[in-house]
């Protein structure tokens, strides 16, 4: 079935010169279950990690960190972050299972003084060094070199020879140096294409080359290794026509013509990009000039040739940081370069597979420099919406063969001729793609026959298979057409106790992952259900794995966002675990609240299947009291000591915002020539965190008084005997018919007595026997008026 995205973020034009096939790519990063921008450098992959048939994208976050994007059954993902490979930037990466447990291992290296190559074991996430020197780690493959049915390593060395390793078949890799004479050859290796190019049935090698030497030098000349069947290798390149010193980054080899062998595209820094035509024999002719790629020298790191347009012809994508280049195949030898396929253009690198199973090609796209990412610039994946054209796709399985297929050759009969591909892990600078081959059929409604040519030397050969369809193809079995799928009856998640039924096509025999063998079964739990169809005696097909899931127990947690005490005035923000359906005790039915009073909050929460559970949290509320604080009067200009109690006082000269004038329970305002406002707010620390709440500002009057306010008043009152020995008398002539106020002020201002004047005396005593021998001064206050009178305190007798 043929499906397209509905988003229509960004979306992307693509037309072929004879106006029939049209792509639109649409910026779906969103649809990525990391959530939040990722920047990459060069080295990433898109291929089946985990084995569910559908791909998965690799990217090495900043350079060096390791994260999955696991794509479900229902076309979402799930993130898994696997750690930092590396403390320094990395050059290349590539993916393959290496111990048969039906995880892809990977590959990743760099520049490095310490290490060279590791390999990342899944889903154990352990990681190993291999064996050898630490060295300038470039492209990489996983490659069956000694064809034992195991994938072997082979990586370029930047910076001498390059490296190859064994594989045991349980996944332990030792030094295979001597496999391939690589010395004449040196340094400067940058991309390395392990392909049949000669059309012979063994792989060959085929180095792309760059160094800061002269052109003679053989640090900088592509060299071609031959495969004489029995593994031994010939460096060849004259010979074929492939032997160039112009500065190669990578190569891709694919067939542009549909005519049965694979052409090359050779990516150069130092001249124009190279197309070659391969005569079927693996002799090359240039023929970029007649094929309307113009591209001349820039930073471009990537070259693969695919088909994004499923139109049947495979086309060239070019990535660089100044620009992306696109070129369209015509069908006849000839591209169309269609600019600004994406915007923003200028991608460094490049992973391309099916990142909605839809059989159209995606683009997951860095848009970093060669060394770092572009933090301005985060990666973008281009969903491909497809079009009407057909298609057909394969994910291959050895079995003499190494599992993952590579360097098994797929080949497609039908109207429009043949198309061929190859299974590859580790392409051009650095990346890794699909292993999944991916074919476009154009207008065309069948295939006639299918040719897969395993590494083994085995050949099955497949016909009447449904097209718009992925298929898996087995070395030594041939699939079920067209409706080898697993119909499900129920739901694909299901309650504890529910069943769903799985079906296979009826009128077959059945051979399903539990162990049945009738054509429907009954599913209760949670597992990847498949089914092998037996159609005949060689021909079986394993049907895409059903993935069933029970729902889980409810889970009741509440987390806040941060403490749950906090300062009044301020909120807590509380939020329950992921469940079908909440219920507050505040009433609330969504999944956060927020709180701002001190009490017990209690969610219920309930998931799909109607199951039920509590979770209590008590929220704090905290309240700092303001100070208190006594005002200040002073007899004459000068400072003022101000007292005021609380934990921490802050003293300001506003009573919001203004300058912070001094910390501590006492605070010395300076000299002081009139009367002054100050104000004093307490900062006290609550709970384990400390947390500090800030209280309301309290006012503080400093006044100063100086002799008598108020007509008449020195006059009226008397004060005797001054000096005075503890007792002192406070007279006047006439009765009071009001109640005032007298006080006791110390020299720092500070009120140490205060009492009252009686209505309807004339005189009053004070004893001031508690207080030390020193200079005081007196205050009384009424309604008209203030009197100041200086005591002097002498000793008791």
């Amino acid at each position: 079935m043929k499906t397209s995205l509905s988003l229509l973020l960004f979306p992307l034009l693509l037309i072929s010169s004879s106006g029939y096939a049209q792509t639109t790519f649409t910026n779906t990063t969103d649809l990525l279950a990391a959530g939040e921008d990722k920047f990459s450098q060069m080295p990433m992959a898109i291929v089946d990690i985990d084995g569910n048939g559908r791909d998965d994208l690799l990217r090495l976050e900043n350079g060096t960190y390791a994260s999955i994007e696991f794509q479900q059954d229902d076309g979402t993902f799930i993130y898994q972050g696997l750690g930092n490979l590396s403390l320094s930037p990395l050059f290349a990466v590539a993916c393959a299972d290496t111990n048969q447990d039906g995880w892809l291992e990977i590959i990743s290296g760099g520049f490095s003084t310490s290490s060279g190559l590791r390999l990342l074991d899944l889903p154990t996430f352990s990681a190993t060094s291999l064996p050898g020197p630490p060295f300038f780690v470039q492209g990489t493959n996983f490659i069956d070199i000694n064809n034992d049915g195991h994938l072997d390593i082979f990586s370029c060395n930047d910076d001498g020879v390059s490296y190859i390793w064994s594989n045991d078949g349980a996944g332990t890799y030792a030094s295979a140096n001597s496999w391939i004479d690589m010395a004449a050859v040196g340094a400067g290796n940058y991309g390395s294409t392990w392909v049949d190019f000669d059309n012979d049935g063994d792989m060959d090698l085929y180095l792309s080359k760059c160094d800061n030497v002269p052109p003679s030098n053989p640090n900088r000349i592509n060299a071609l290794y031959v495969n004489d069947g029995s593994n031994n290798f010939t460096e060849a390149a004259a010979d074929y026509n492939l032997k160039f010193s112009d500065q190669s980054w990578a190569s891709d080899f694919q067939d542009i013509d549909n005519d049965g062998d694979l052409d090359c595209f050779v990516l150069n820094h130092g001249s124009s990009d190279y197309l070659l035509e391969n005569d079927g024999n693996g002799i090359f002719t240039n023929i970029t000039a007649a094929s309307g790629i113009t591209e001349g020298p820039g930073d471009h790191f990537q070259s693969l040739m695919r088909d994004l347009d499923n139109d049947g012809f495979v086309d060239i994508i070019v990535s660089g940081t100044d620009s992306h280049r696109f070129f369209h195949n015509n069908g006849n030898k000839t591209f169309t370069h269609i600019p600004n396929l994406f915007t923003p253009s200028d991608f460094s690198s490049v992973a391309i597979g099916d990142l909605n199973h839809d059989g159209f090609l995606d683009f997951y796209c860095g848009y970093g420099d060669l060394f770092d990412p572009d933090n301005n610039k985060p990666d973008i994946l281009w969903m491909n919406d497809g079009n009407d054209n057909n298609w057909i796709a394969f994910r291959l399985q050895g079995v003499e063969s190494n599992s993952n297929a590579v360097g098994a050759r797929i080949e497609i009969f039908g109207d429009w001729g043949i198309q061929t591909r190859e299974v590859r892990s580790g392409e051009s600078y650095g990346v890794c793609n699909t292993l999944h081959q991916h074919f476009g059929l154009g207008t065309s409604s069948a295939i006639d026959s299918v040719i897969v040519r395993w590494p083994s030397g085995n050949k099955d050969k497949i016909s009447g298979l449904e097209i718009n369809t992925f298929h898996q193809l087995t070395e030594g079995d041939c699939p079920y057409p067209a409706t080898s799928v697993i119909a499900v009856d129920g739901e694909l998640t299901i309650c504890p106790g529910d069943t769903t039924w799985l079906s296979a096509p009826e009128g077959l025999s059945y051979s399903w992952s539990t162990g049945d063998t009738t054509q429907s079964i009954a599913a209760t739990e949670a597992g990847a259900f498949e089914v092998a169809v037996q159609t005949g005696a060689f021909c079986q097909i394993a049907t895409p794995a059903i993935q069933m899931e029970v729902y889980p127990g409810p889970v009741a947690e509440i987390m806040a966002d941060g403490p749950l005490g906090v300062c009044l005035g301020d909120t807590v923000f509380l939020h329950a675990a992921d469940a079908e359906s909440y219920l507050w005790s505040t009433g609330d039915t969504t999944a956060s609240i927020s709180a701002t009073v001190a009490d017990t909050y209690t969610v219920q929460t309930q998931n799909n299947c109607g199951v039920t559970a509590l979770d209590t949290v008590q929220v704090e509320i905290w309240e700092a009291e303001p100070p208190s604080a006594e005002d200040v009067i002073l007899t004459s200009p000068g400072e003022a000591i101000l007292m005021a109690s609380g934990e921490n006082p802050h003293w300001y000269d506003q009573e919001t915002g203004g300058i912070l004038l001094g910390t501590g329970n006492e605070f010395n305002t300076g000299f002081l020539s009139s009367s002054a406002i100050f104000f004093v707010e307490d900062q006290v620390a609550f709970g384990q965190d400390s947390t500090i709440c800030i209280s309301g500002r309290a006012q503080v009057l400093v006044e100063i008084v100086t002799g008598t306010t108020g007509n008449g008043l020195r006059n009226d009152y008397f004060v005797h005997p001054n000096p005075a020995d503890g007792f002192l008398r406070v007279s006047t002539a006439f009765k009071s018919t009001h109640s005032f106020d007298i006080d006791l002020y110390d020299l720092r201002g500070r009120q140490i007595y205060s009492t009252f004047w009686p209505v309807g005396t004339h005189e009053l005593d004070l004893d001031l026997r508690t207080f030390p021998s020193g200079i005081y001064f007196l205050i009384i206050q009424k309604e008209d008026g203030k009197l100041v009178r200086k005591v002097i305190l002498e000793s008791k007798k």
